[in-house]
């Protein structure tokens, strides 16, 4: 090095590094004082869709969705008066009127000789839609589900009817066949095939609802089970 050059100032060094490292940070990273933005580093100003020329023109908090200022100022509130606020969630509004959600972390620090607010903001938009999808998704889960259980239940009881039909059809003609005239063998005849058509039906009913979808079950329940059009008279 040459001696006749002066040394490079170490604090100067490391002011230089720093800013680098915030300037490319992948958060966003932003000093609030006054109520106003300091200082806002690239992707602090990307995600508020403001310029480094006019982010502190607007005082900082409109910056926030109207529905949510109050909650976001009284947690800034609560850290400038020494409490300890951990990382929240809240909705910010760019000036196009997009809305996204951020995570706010902050700390007080002191800028320029004044007490400000240091903060860290995460995009969580895209986590909170996923969220909300897979709610959705678990909350029509369960709805599908619920709604098989209960035609599970209604074809249940369903079930008993031509059952017991059929059981005592074939009591009737095993005990007493030898005395039952054939005009009434036949009618008993009928029933069995009857009763037994109105199981296959129920059957049928099932194994196609068994896939079915949740528009499908909806439908299925508000007219409910229904019993297969009456076939030609026995005999």
């Amino acid at each position: 090095m040459d001696p006749s050059l002066p040394s490079p100032d170490p604090v100067a060094a490391d002011l230089a590094r720093y800013r680098t490292m915030v300037e490319h940070a992948a958060e966003g990273i932003c000093v609030g004082q006054g109520g106003h933005i300091r200082f806002a580093n690239a992707c602090c100003l990307d995600l508020l869709g403001a310029t480094a020329a006019d982010v502190g023109v607007r005082p900082m908090i409109e910056y926030v969705h109207p529905d949510d200022r109050v909650f976001v100022a009284a947690q800034r509130d609560r850290r400038s008066r020494g409490e300890a606020v951990p990382a929240f969630e809240a909705r910010f509004q760019r000036p196009d009127g997009t809305v996204w959600w951020v995570e706010i972390a902050g700390v007080v620090v002191e800028w320029e000789g004044a007490p400000a607010n240091l903060f860290y903001l995460r995009d969580t938009t895209q986590r909170r839609l996923l969220d909300e999808q897979l709610k959705a998704t678990l909350a029509r889960e369960r709805e599908l589900g619920e709604l098989k259980s209960r035609l599970v239940a209604m074809a249940s009881h369903e079930f008993r009817t031509p059952l017991a039909a059929i059981l005592s059809s074939a009591e009737l003609l095993s005990h007493y066949g030898g005395q039952i005239d054939a005009e009434e063998q036949r009618s008993i005849l009928g029933e069995l095939v009857a009763a037994s058509g109105r199981l296959q039906h129920l059957l049928d009913d099932l194994l196609r609802l068994r896939d079915a979808d949740e528009e499908k079950l909806k439908q299925h329940l508000s007219t409910a089970v229904r019993p297969p059009p009456p076939g030609p008279a026995a005999g």
